[in-house]
């Protein structure tokens, strides 16, 4: 075989899939690899050679699965930190492992477990917490021993179809149970200085390099930089991450592979001048193998001033393969050099697999190695004349930039599917400014401030002179990228992609590159064109609908949010939940995803029932990234940042606003009627009077296609519940969207006979010692015969209708 790597990579990566998706149970597992294992040796003894291959080939898939188990959530719960996590407060003793991560809305702290306390004795425990707090006084570092008083709780996901696995990405970092403190008040430190001692000289030596940035630039400039150096990306602010986006730029916001090879390269040049420089050392050395082995420094100098992060880790175990394999003379096959540093990576960080930073790098180099060697044959060489007089600095530079340019090319094209699916953008401008902007941030911003940080050592004024070069050029380059994200038509918003288009997008890239210049180009040209037609005609069954009414009310913790599907195509999305603190945008993480796993990327409709935060919150990321109409209001003003920002969005796209109230006219959308029961007029008191003043002007809508109907009825209290009864106001209905989360003060059996539900629906999810439904609210359901369903048991629900009868499917049956 001539790859070996490549088959046992691929085998060993499939059974890091098996792991990751937990198809099978460990035990059943190691019985597996104990007989696969006995057959391979007898294959082996008995001379069968392909036998022999497969059942080794298995081996490693088996391999794989064992390797990621004690990462996964299931090997996690057997924690012993688990048993604690609940309501109540234990106090925890422990070290932190890892570098806190500080940004300007809350610390988050890595905190290995050691001993928790009680009253008349203490108890070793194992596990790792991920303790965040909001203000923070003390600066807290690596190696610290610190006690606290703390109520560790289980991370949960929200459970939508198409979310992102919170808990499975907190499991592959080995954080068992999570845990929040307002301030730091009653962490107490105990010592000091735990830990490697390596790592605490590196932590020292990071430390140094932070405040000299942070008393040197102002932001953002100081936030890139320290991404770029120290590999800190949390403070680096939304608009500059939004607009390296739109550029296709994204991964020279992190260190990546990208960053540490030409960090290499450029030591590698400057050896390789140096020992020109003394032309008598070529006499006795190789000097293209001295510059190799001394680049490799260089490398493992960045990554230990990036300390040691994990993605650094796995950029410099690739470039040092790389240079490795350049020592041996093995430079033309670099398909094996990379398999060899995935299988080296993969080995020693399983979970990485599942690392977008891993994905995107690999899949990069391996679409560069594959697609530019091919299309570099497809351009016609001129046979250079002998005679003629040319200039080598212009032909130099043309292939410069046509290698560059296809290298962008492929890696763009290899990574497109990647990037979809997790950012859902494709970027046209990305094809020219990645070769702008790569040489500029990594053969000279980078270099400058790797520079800086060496010499802050040495020399703290010459220092500050470096990294005052270094802001200069990244404020130029974030000038630039400001104004090339304002370009119109640089990016189209692309819903989740399925994993047939994804098979289908690689088949015709790889088609075209082997095919082009063969007779089979008439097939390639049939392919697209059929693969046009097939996604042109899925886009217009999606426009034009299903036929039938869906209401999806999406797990967003204690907030409300509801997806409306109408028959005919259009959409209305009803409140997009949010946090108090709103220090999480719940329209980014939770709510787009849906929507793009939904191949939603126009809201016709956006409600906001009333103006509070847990109703609010992800609505304007929505009015900001997706093609809204009409912004549906109470009429109520609030006073928080994400309705002002709601209400900005909505000006700046030229969204409508439209005041329903009891007074507005009846709606009808693709044959669905919309009944405006509550409030009794627009215009009403701000947000800044009662709680209970603005839940009861909560906007009340009801939706009835045919026979079935859902009422959506805000966080409307009693009070309000009495008067609608009093005004006969049509509550009948089949599915009701219980009122403010089925708190205390909500749902009077009067007001539960006047609807006469079938389904009840609660989006609610308890938090310290507030249990959401109310236990009493939940029997008064009980009692009219409502069959029970809660975001929080459940996630994501759905109500699908088509006029006559219903049905109700749970985010596991989704999926």
């Amino acid at each position: 075989m001539k790859r070996p790597l490549i088959p046992i990579v691929i085998c060993y990566a499939l059974g890091l899939l098996a792991a990751h998706y937990e198809i099978l149970a460990l035990r059943s597992i190691l019985i597996l690899c104990g007989l696969s294992f006995v057959f391979f040796l007898a294959a082996v003894i008995a001379g069968k050679r392909v036998p022999a291959t497969i059942l080794a080939l298995g081996l490693f898939l088996l391999l794989g699965f064992i390797m990621l188990y004690p990462d996964t959530p299931a090997a996690l719960l057997q924690s012993n930190i688990i048993k604690y996590a609940g309501s109540q407060r234990v106090n925890v003793e422990g070290v932190i492992d890892s570098t806190p991560t500080v940004t300007d809305v809350r610390t988050r702290l890595y905190v290995t477990v050691t001993n928790i306390h009680e009253r008349e004795r203490s108890y070793a425990l194992t596990g790792r917490v991920l303790l965040s707090i909001k203000s923070l006084s003390t600066r807290f570092h690596y190696g610290d021993r610190i006690r606290f008083f703390c109520s560790p709780r289980l991370p949960r996901n929200f459970q939508n179809p198409g979310g992102f696995d919170y808990v499975r990405y907190l499991a592959y970092r080995g954080i068992a149970a999570t845990s929040f403190l307002e301030d730091d008040r009653g962490i107490i430190t105990i010592r000091t200085g735990e830990g490697s001692r390596f790592l605490l000289f590196v932590e020292r030596m990071r430390d140094r390099i932070r405040d000299e940035l942070n008393a040197t630039l102002p932001s953002p400039s100081r936030d890139v930089l320290k991404a770029l150096i120290i590999g800190e990306q949390d403070t680096i602010p939304d608009s500059i991450r939004a607009q390296f986006s739109r550029l296709g730029l994204s991964h020279l916001l992190s260190i990546s592979g990208l960053h540490v090879s030409m960090f290499a390269l450029l030591s590698y040049v400057l050896l390789m001048a140096l020992f020109r420089a003394y032309h008598r050392t070529l006499l006795y050395v190789n000097a293209f193998k001295l510059a190799l082995f001394f680049s490799i420094f260089p490398v493992l100098l960045y990554c230990f001033i990036a300390g040691l992060i994990i993605p650094a880790l796995r950029s410099a175990i690739m470039v040092i393969c790389y240079l490795v394999a350049l020592l041996l003379g093995r430079r033309e096959d670099l398909l094996h050099t990379l398999f060899l540093a995935a299988f080296m990576i993969l080995v020693c960080m399983p979970a990485s697999l599942f690392d977008l930073s891993f994905q995107l790098s690999f899949s990069a180099v391996l679409a560069i190695i594959i697609l530019v060697p091919r299309w570099l044959a497809l351009i016609p060489e001129k046979e250079p004349d002998p005679f003629e007089k040319r200039n080598l600095f212009l032909e130099r530079c043309r292939r410069m930039f046509r290698d560059s340019l296809l290298s962008s090319a492929a890696a763009i094209m290899g990574t497109a599917p990647l990037v979809a699916m997790t950012f859902h953008y494709f970027s046209f401008l990305g094809f020219v400014t990645n070769i702008i902007m790569i040489p500029f941030v990594t053969f000279l911003i980078v270099p400058l401030a790797l520079l800086a940080a060496g010499v802050l050592f040495i020399s703290p004024d010459l220092s500050v002179l470096l990294f005052s070069a270094a802001g200069t050029l990244t404020d130029v380059c974030l000038n630039c990228t400001a104004a090339w994200s304002r370009l119109p038509g640089g990016d189209i918003r692309l819903s989740t992609p399925r994993l047939w288009e994804v098979a289908a997008f690689y088949t015709l890239v790889l088609s075209f590159s082997y095919c082009v210049k063969k007779k089979l180009m008439r097939y390639f040209i049939i392919a697209v064109c059929s693969l046009v037609l097939i996604e042109a005609g899925l886009y217009r069954y999606d426009r034009q609908g299903r036929g039938t009414l869906n209401v999806t009310f999406l797990d967003v913790g204690a907030g409300d949010c509801a997806l409306v599907e109408f028959p005919g195509g259009h959409t209305m999305l009803i409140d997009g939940g949010g946090f108090m603190d709103e220090s999480i945008d719940m329209g980014a993480t939770v709510i787009a995803p849906f929507l793009y796993y939904r191949g939603i990327r126009r809201v016709d409709f956006l409600v906001l029932s009333h103006p509070h935060k847990d109703h609010a919150g992800g609505l304007p990321y929505i009015a900001e990234n997706f093609k809204v109409q009409e912004l549906w209001l109470n009429g109520e003003r609030g006073f928080f940042e994400s309705y002002q920002r709601l209400i900005k969005a909505a000006e700046n796209n030229d969204i409508a606003k439209v005041v329903c109230s009891q007074q507005s006219a009846q709606k009808t959308v693709d044959g669905v009627l919309i009944d405006f029961l509550s409030p009794v007029r627009g215009a009403i008191n701000s947000s800044g009077s009662s709680q209970s003043d603005t839940n009861n002007n909560s906007l009340v809508m009801k939706l009835t296609f045919g026979r079935v109907s859902v009422l959506f009825c805000g966080d409307i209290l009693q009070e309000r519940e009495q008067g609608l009864i009093a005004r006969r106001a049509p509550l009948a209905a089949t599915v009701i969207k219980a009122p403010h989360h089925g708190g205390v003060n909500t749902s009077s059996a009067e007001f539960i006979k006047s609807v006469s539900p079938e389904v009840a629906v609660f989006s609610c999810r308890s938090y310290g010692t507030l249990t959401l439904p109310n236990p009493e609210v939940l029997a008064e359901y009980k009692r009219a015969g409502a069959k029970i369903f809660q975001t929080d048991k459940h996630g994501a629900i759905q109500v699908e209708t088509d006029g006559r009868g219903y049905r109700v499917v749970t985010d596991k049956e989704m999926k």
